[in-house]
Parts: structure tokens; sequence; C-alpha cells
């Protein structure tokens, strides 16, 4: 048994109940081992040895849905299925290879089974990876894309997926189906070793040639924490079923057990913080320690409302001239106040009263004071501060009326003379420097000069028709005239 165990092995685990559990290795001798394993006494018993491949076997894998057979892969580049034997006896016993094929031209680094047990996939150092029938290992696809050679391969758990890890320091997911590549992580900055499925498909834990040890968010595509504790390579990877803590093995002789503490820091956080972020210490008979309950939190709330709320209170003034405090040491609780509600007619309408003198008042405060005017809409009330005021005078008046009609001067606009001409449009220019204020034009004189302004800008609309066009309809080469429009004639020119 100890020379055994100084060659290097790769283990793989498979549940038996009738035997205990059985374990398949692989190693340089170019051999594969089933041993089986009693978890009570921790007895190892060897119940098989495989010995057709002709080089060091790099990985082995068992089936996921019983206990049938297991596959191994070698530098050889062959892929071996191996039955189990049901009785196995010791280290003579032979296991009986079941099929056998060349899968890859270079050396064959990981082999992994589907969960349904029909389909194999295999890692080579040519570059590329290649999915298998179970059944007679045909050849069902080829994943092409790494730049340098694929280290590990797995299956997804729940979805039609498989993962590749490769010396260019990537990790690619891609469709069994389509054989495409769907995503690509890149974070390492060495050789990815090893990579496996957790929390459901949904996340992917690699390790590395640089000691790194990473966990992935499929959905997000990023890097979700970093583990740094291996001085070199971690080669390994071993995940229980549950999933709470997991191994890594390195060729820095560690083997280093990692648990998830995620829920437990969460929760903890959950007791020692209130939603406001402070920390409330609550310290009870025979407890130690800092407790928060969902009862302290709300009557702490209660307490700073109830105080907030006293503090804005303030005194209302009664009609009848006593002043009602609303202090908070004087007030009755509120349970109190809803069980004994005022209930009699005199309480309301004095509160009703009480009410509208308050308004009433504010209102008043908020009245302007005009000088000398008294309001005229009847009853004879006159505004807050006039009361005294005597009535408005001849001079008051007289000044304002002067400030009315200056006012309405400097609004004037001043109209152009009747003699000015409007054609061509010079008579704007001459009424720029004139004053403010202009003589009023007789109603005649106005209409007449609108008539002559609006003819004015007709005519510099018009457009000359072309001379083909004005033969061809009979008129004058000339600028069309309006009917009752007056021009001058011109010697040498028809109208």
């Amino acid at each position: 048994m100890g020379s055994q165990y100084k060659r290097r092995h790769s283990l793989n685990l498979c549940k038996e109940e009738r035997r205990g559990k059985l374990l398949a290795s692989a190693s340089k001798d170019s051999t594969v081992r089933l041993w089986c394993l009693k978890p009570d006494s921790f007895e190892v018993n060897c119940i098989g040895v495989g010995k057709k491949h002709t080089a060091s076997v790099g990985s082995v894998t068992m089936s996921r849905m019983g206990s049938s057979f297991f596959a191994s892969v070698s530098q050889d580049l062959c892929l071996k299925l191996w039955t189990i034997p049901k009785d196995g006896s010791g280290e003579d016993t032979s296991l009986v290879c079941s099929a056998t094929q060349m899968v890859h031209e270079k050396d064959i680094n990981s082999v992994a089974i589907s969960p349904n047990d029909k389909m194999l996939a295999t890692g080579s150092q040519d570059k590329t990876a290649k999915i298998w029938n179970a059944s007679d290992l045909s050849l069902v696809g080829i994943l092409k894309g790494h730049k340098r050679g694929v280290w590990c391969v797995r299956f997804s758990p729940v979805d039609q997926v498989i993962l590749t890890t490769s010396a260019d320091g990537s990790i690619r997911i891609w469709a069994i189906t389509s054989l495409s590549c769907l995503k690509s992580l890149e974070g390492h900055e060495s050789s990815v070793l090893r990579a496996e499925f957790i929390s459901r498909g949904m996340q992917i834990l690699s390790t590395a040639a640089d000691g790194l040890i990473k966990l992935w968010s499929i959905k997000d595509s990023e890097c979700v924490t970093t583990l740094d504790r291996h001085e070199g390579r971690v080669w390994t990877l071993a995940l229980p079923t549950n999933e709470k803590h997991f191994f890594s093995g390195g060729s820095d002789s560690k083997l280093i057990q990692w648990r998830d503490v995620t829920e437990e820091k969460k929760e903890e956080d959950r007791k020692k913080l209130t939603p406001d972020g402070k920390k409330v210490e609550h310290h009870t008979k025979g407890e130690s320690g800092t407790i928060m309950q969902e009862d302290d939190f709300f009557e702490l709330l209660t307490n700073s409302q109830s105080k907030r709320m006293d503090d804005q209170r303030c005194s209302l003034k009664v009609a009848g001239g006593s002043v009602a405090h609303a202090e908070g040491a004087l007030r009755k609780p509120l349970a109190a106040q809803n069980r004994n509600p005022p209930q009699t007619k005199d309480n309301r309408n004095a509160l009703l009263e009480m009410i509208a003198d308050l308004q009433s008042e504010r209102m008043d405060e908020q009245r302007a004071t005009l000088p000398g005017l008294v309001n005229r809409g009847g009853g004879g009330v006159i505004l807050k501060g006039a009361a005294n005021a005597a009535a408005p005078d001849d001079a008051f008046l007289d000044m304002l009326m002067r400030c009315q009609g200056s006012r309405l001067e400097e609004q004037r606009s001043e109209l152009p003379r009747p003699g000015d001409g409007m054609e061509d449009g010079e008579g704007g220019s001459g009424r720029r420097g004139r004053s403010n204020i202009g003589a009023t034009v007789p109603d005649e004189d106005f209409f007449s000069l609108i008539s002559r302004v609006q003819g004015g800008r007709m005519e510099d609309q018009r457009a000359a028709v072309p001379l083909g066009v004005s033969r061809r309809l009979g008129m004058a080469p000339n600028h069309i005239q309006p009917p009752n429009s007056t021009t001058k004639k011109e010697p040498g020119k028809k109208i």
C-alpha cells in the first residue's frame, strides 16, 4: 500500500450502499485502480486493477446515475470505459475494458461524464474539447476556440452547457446543442487548471497556476471573490453535495478547507444593525452581548415620534380668554384620548369658534394699509390702519390724474403724416427722429393713408412674367398692372 501512494493519483468518488464508497484512481504507472472505502473504519481496499493503458493516466471519472462503469484518459491519446465488478476480491482482479477510442492528437488532460450518463467530454493539449456518446464512444461534436491547451472539462448539473478551462487563462461556456461558445470568463493571469459548477449551475469555482481560487457569477460574467492562500499551483478541487465547504490542494503540499460564511455574516449584521445603520445595545438579565428585538425597535420608534410631535405643539388661545397648553407632560396618551373622546355639543362649538377666531386674526394680520382710502364695499367697514385717515382731497386726485396721464402719453406711438411718400419706403426713416407726441389725424386722411401704404406693399411683392409666357397669353412684357392702379405712361412703352 505504501508504494502505491508514492505516485501521483487522480481520484474520483462514487457512492455504493452495498459496499460503502468506491474510489477510482489514475496513476503514472499506466494503470487505473478501483478502491472500496468503509466510512466506519476508514479502511480502504483495492478491489480491481486496469492495465490496458500504455502511458500515464491523467484523469478518471465515474458514472453519475449509478456505479456501473467509469472512464479514463491517458497520454496514449485513448479514452477507455471500464466496467465496475459487482464482487471484486483484491489486487489480483483485473478490470474489464468495455470500449476504447483514440480521441485526440495530443495528451488528454481531463474527462467528464454528463449527469444522465449519456455523454462524455474530453479536453486535450491540442486546444480542443470533444463530446462523445457514452454508449459507443462515437463523436458528437468538437469545441474549438481556445488558444492553448484545455486543462479541464465539466458538464452543467442543470443546463445543456459545458465549461472548459485552458492555459490561455480563460474559462469558456459552450452550448451542447449548437457547439457554440456562449460566454468567456477572463480574470486569471495564468493557466486555469480546474473548475467546477456550484450553486445549481449559477456560479463557477476555478483554480489556476498562480495559486488563486476565484468564484464567478455566470449571469454577470464577473468574478465575485478571489481566495489567496496557496503558494503554488492549485491542481484540484473537491466539493460535497451540500456545497457548504470545499477542499483545494496544490503543489505547495497544502490541503485547505474553505467554508462559506456569507449567510452567517448577513445574519450577524441583521441582528446588530437597525434600519438606520446604528448599533443598539440591549442588555437583559442573564444574557450578555448585543441583542436587537423587534419589540424594542418599535418601542424606540414610537417614543421618538411621540417626542417629535410634542415639540411641534403650540398654545391655543380660547375664546373665553384662557390659554390651552399642549405640553407633553400634561397630554394624555393617544390610546386614552381615543377611549374618551369629547362627545358634548358645547365642546365642539367652542372648538369651532376658537378656530374661526384664530383664522380671522391671521387674516387681519395679513391685511395691507392704503393711505387715505376707505373700503366702500358696504357696511362701513374701514381697512385696518385707515380708521382715522381723512378723505382724499383735490390735490391728491390731481396728482393721481397727472401720473396716469403721463403714463398714457409715454405709451402712445406716432402715426405717419398724410403728405409723406410711402411707395419707396423712405417715409419711415424720416419719422424716426421726431418727437413721441404727434398730431391727431382725421378719419378720412387716416384711411387714405392706409390704402396708399398697402398699395405700395403690394407693388413691392409683384413679379414680372417671363417674355415667352406673356406672349402666349397676349400680354405685354411689362409688369402686370392692377386694374385700379394709376401709373405714369413712359414714352416708347405700351401699357
